[in-house]
């Protein structure tokens, strides 16, 4: 990584308009959490699940669908 930079490889990173967009998606979720406003599903570390995710009943009902303004494929 070092060595990339020092050879001024963009690749290895963001954009100032990316990273500020990214925290402006991502702020509102932190400040949630740390608020208890939205329960986060939490196991310990190294710890298989040991039951189904919350969110897999949505998963298979919007299975092949695209959110309006998606980019790329559908799953």
């Amino acid at each position: 990584m070092l060595s990339g930079i020092l050879d001024a490889d963009a690749t290895l990173a963001v954009r100032g308009d990316a990273a500020e967009e990214s925290w402006r998606i991502v702020d509102p979720v932190l400040a949630s959490w740390r608020a208890g406003e939205v329960p986060l599903d939490e196991y310990p570390a190294g710890v298989a699940r040991s039951r189904p995710l919350a969110g897999a009943p949505l998963i298979v009902r919007d299975a092949g669908r695209r959110c309006e303004g998606a980019q790329g494929r559908a799953a």
